[in-house]
């Protein structure tokens, strides 16, 4: 199977995932709703066959990456609509079970930036709260639903975030294989670059020598410049076999970036802990109203600390070592816990089924999972639990929430892939932009050789009439080889060719791939010298952020006024002050050299570095 397939395959699968628990959370939803009504009326039935249907519509807009373009137009709007479809039915009903709630407080991590997507997140589950306690729910039961909705929320943004990072991550491996075949080509055609400079160093020496000879033995200086004509056409057809070669390479552009930011992977981790708090808080608000007293809160205590750990471990982004021995355990105490606490331990078999869908190779991992889900109705049915809204809803809960975290976990690791590969296609972007240069430094080393061959053969001709003209044009020539030469060789030394306009277009570039939101302006008109001692301050910079920071977005600015111009790199994500490094300390000596100075300060997480240099006097 080609990357490709494989990389759609995995869209589409997570696509598919995703589709199906929304689904399950609103069957149950709709199952618990069901339960929950004292009455049916009219309001009821608007309630089951309108509001809830459009709320689920909701949350397919806000979570598919296919409506990214519609949610980002419209998405106060949904959003809006999604809060008051939400919460006032409840007010009029007053039967509220908060279920579809976490629909909501997972849009607004989904849509809105932060903190406003935490801040909207805090006021869904405390809409929840108040809802509820206003529909007459009171107690540890308030407490459950609050729980759920915060629980709810996270497996939301999780599982939708899920198709994002796949979708990033597979466009970056296909970027990385572009990339190394660039590489392989660029070694080629390195020691085509040798030779070519080779040649035309002779070439310039031979020059040399025929402009001598026709000035003193004019029998010597037409063999001399018939075979500098000769050995230049030879040239020229290498550097026009080697621009062909860059003509057919394809272009090495960033991946496209048309998504959401990219995924901080401590953010990812973040998640799935929090996740596997609030479920075994959720649960234990069962036991505790349900089995209240000191020796089922203790059990229950031991109980979720080996949940959590047992969880925590299989949700690692690498399979752990005896995972077949701690899957077995794990296990048993879901099951076993049905004979301590009945139905208190039911999001564990949740978990369960998550670790089978994470750590056992497919087809098995499916087949073991379907299995587990369909045991939950045996374990009712031997429990005494027999009414059809139970053997109904407690198995499709158990399947939803075991999804919902094989996706949080699934969306976990792979954020934490697609942070290596962006790292690894920032060191390796300038690869595609040796060859464009390449390619544009080529046509003009094809442009001296042509006119060395014009310039020979007219110094051929002036041999015999004017020989001084013949020793000028060949003097020519040899500046031009020499020229042509320095052009190859400065492919290999990017300090010599750096021009401001240049790096900041690299820095583009280079930021853009690695998923860093830019904004970068124009470069101004200056002198050479200040023109490259602020392209490497943009170098420097550029590099600063990608080692040093987690950024998600970078500022480049050039102000030119009144004799002065200013250069300023601002980005974000800087975890904590940090010291003038080697880099920096260089660029200050560089802008020193040319009668400029840099600044550098950090504030919060935001990071400002500024470059000033005279332009005039």
């Amino acid at each position: 199977m080609t990357a490709d397939a494989e990389g759609d395959r995995a869209e589409r699968g997570a696509v598919l995932l995703l589709l199906v628990v929304l689904g399950l959370a609103y069957l149950r939803d709709m199952t618990g709703q069901i339960d929950a009504y004292e009455s049916w009326g009219p309001l009821a039935f608007v309630d089951l066959l309108l509001v809830r249907p459009v709320l689920l519509a909701l949350q397919v807009v806000h979570s598919l990456p296919r409506f990214a373009d519609f949610r980002s137009r419209h998405r106060f709007t949904t959003l809006t609509a999604q809060a008051v479809l939400t919460f006032l039915p409840p007010l009029f009903l007053g039967a509220f079970i908060g279920n579809l709630s976490g629909f909501l407080a997972g849009s607004c991590l989904l849509l809105l930036r932060a903190p406003w997507s935490w801040i909207g997140y805090g006021l869904a589950v405390a809409g929840t709260w108040a809802v509820s306690f206003h529909s007459g729910v009171s107690g540890l039961p308030l407490a459950y639903y609050v729980i759920f909705s915060a629980v709810a929320g996270l497996w939301v943004f999780g599982i939708s975030r899920l198709t994002d990072v796949i979708v990033g991550l597979h466009r970056l491996r296909r970027t990385l294989v572009e990339l190394a075949v660039a590489r392989e080509r660029l070694t080629v055609i390195s020691e085509l670059h040798g030779r070519t400079a080779a040649r035309l160093a002779e070439l310039a020496d031979s020059s040399e020598a025929a402009a001598a000879l026709a000035a003193s033995h004019l029998g010597r200086a037409r063999p001399a410049a018939l075979a500098i004509i000769a050995d230049t056409r030879i040239a020229l057809t290498d550097a026009r076999e080697l621009a062909g070669r860059y003509r057919r390479a394809p272009a090495l552009d960033p991946p496209p970036m048309d998504g959401p930011r990219d995924v901080e992977p401590r953010f990812a981790r973040m998640i799935i802990l929090s996740l596997l708090v609030l479920t075994i808080l959720y649960d234990m608000s069962w036991i505790l109203v349900n089995r209240p007293g000191p020796a089922p809160v203790a059990t229950a205590l031991v109980g979720a600390v080996a949940f959590f750990a047992l969880q925590l471990r299989h949700s690692l982004p690498v399979r752990p070592r005896g995972w077949v021995w701690t899957l077995c355990l794990q296990g048993v105490l879901t099951y076993a816990s049905f004979l301590v606490d009945d139905l208190g331990w039911i999001g564990m078999a949740a978990f369960f089924c998550a670790s089978l869908l994470l750590l056992v190779p497919p087809p098995w991992s499916w087949a073991l999972f379907a299995a587990a889900t369909a045991s939950i109705a045996v374990v009712l049915v031997a429990l005494g639990q027999t009414a059809l809204i139970s053997v109904l809803y407690y198995p499709q809960s158990v399947a939803g929430f075991g999804l919902a975290m094989y996706g949080t976990a699934r969306f976990a690791s792979t954020a934490v892939e697609l942070r290596a590969a962006r790292t690894q296609v920032a060191r390796m972007a300038q690869v595609g932009e040796r060859l464009r240069l390449s390619r544009d430094m080529h046509d003009v080393v094809g442009s001296s050789l042509s006119a060395m061959v014009i310039k020979s053969q007219l110094a051929v001709e002036l041999l015999d009439d004017d020989r001084a003209g013949a020793e000028r044009e060949l003097r020519e020539v040899a500046d031009l080889a020499r020229r042509a030469a320095r052009e190859v060789t400065t492919l290999s030394d990017a300090d010599s060719r750096a021009s401001l306009a240049e790096e900041l277009d690299s820095a583009r570039a280079i930021l853009t791939s690695t998923g860093i939101e830019t904004d970068i302006g124009p470069a101004v008109p200056l002198p050479p010298a200040l023109d490259h001692a602020l392209a490497m301050v943009v170098r420097e910079a550029v590099t600063n952020v990608l080692r040093h920071s987690k950024a998600q977005y970078c500022r480049i600015e050039t102000v030119a006024s009144s004799g002065l111009v200013w250069l300023t790199v601002s980005n974000d994500g800087v975890a904590a002050p940090r010291g003038e490094g080697t880099g920096l300390g260089n660029l200050a000596e560089r802008l020193q050299a040319v009668g400029g100075r840099l600044d550098v300060s950090t504030r919060n997480e935001s990071f400002l570095l500024t470059a000033m240099v005279h332009t005039a006097g």
